[in-house]
């Protein structure tokens, strides 16, 4: 079991719209869909809120042993042309439309777009990796949270890789973490490790993939603290 020692106890990810519901008729089967959806959509915006909180109180979930490393770098960019462009059309939907009510119904939605793309940056940088006494822990905001404990470190080097995809991928036994569709830190696993994945899934993996931004520092930082807590982790 992937304990997870810091000040906030591990997010339990949403439940999975595509599982299927066995022994149900259609109408069922879609009012059970239809929950999910719901339920994962409001789980989603639940945790957003709450990053953007932690974000303006600059409150990072960071344990006081950790040292945080960012993976934000590859998509900031992207992220923020989206939100100046949806500041633009609130102003603009403002200036051009002449009905009171559908202007603040506009309005409303763009506003509320615009705050849940601060909660987007938010979510990304109050929860970073964490190089912390127990272990590595590698997240990306919305999908992976996984700790490996020191004594599963093998190897770990920085190496650029590219995987499609969602933020947290299994191939294999290789789970991927990429920012952007790339990873520039690899990490082989001693032995093979269960890891809760998103969607209440769970994998066995033997190798880890993941982007940092300063993905030396990162690998310098797991091998000083590998061999600091008994564990050599080699390059």
């Amino acid at each position: 079991m992937n304990k997870h020692p810091e000040n906030e106890a591990p997010r339990s990810a949403p439940p999975d719209p595509a599982q299927p519901v066995n022994g149900a008729g259609p109408g069922r089967r879609l009012a059970a869909l239809t929950h999910r959806g719901a339920h994962r959509a409001l789980w989603y915006e639940v945790w957003m809120w709450r990053s953007l909180a932690r974000w303006v109180a600059h409150r990072p979930n960071v344990p006081a042993d950790g040292t945080a490393f960012a993976y934000r770098a590859p998509q900031m960019l992207v992220t923020v042309v989206i939100l100046v462009l949806s500041a633009g059309e609130v102003v603009a939907l403002h200036l051009l439309l002449p009905w009171p009510a559908l202007r603040t119904g506009l309005l409303a939605v763009g506003f509320w777009g615009v705050a849940w793309g601060f909660g987007m940056i938010g979510a990304i940088t109050v929860h970073p990796h964490v190089v912390q006494t127990s272990g590595l822990r590698v997240r990306s905001a919305l999908g992976c949270d996984v700790h490996v404990p020191w004594d599963a470190v093998g190897t770990v080097r920085r190496a650029l890789s590219s995987h499609g995809g969602g933020s947290c991928q299994l191939d294999g036994t290789t789970l991927y973490v990429p920012v952007a569709g790339q990873c520039t830190v690899e990490v082989v696993l001693r032995r093979p490790l269960d890891v809760a994945l998103p969607h209440r899934r769970s994998a066995r993996i033997a190798e880890l993939r993941f982007h940092a931004d300063d993905a030396d520092g990162l690998v310098a930082a797991v091998r000083a603290r590998a061999l600091a807590a008994g564990a050599r982790a080699e390059g």
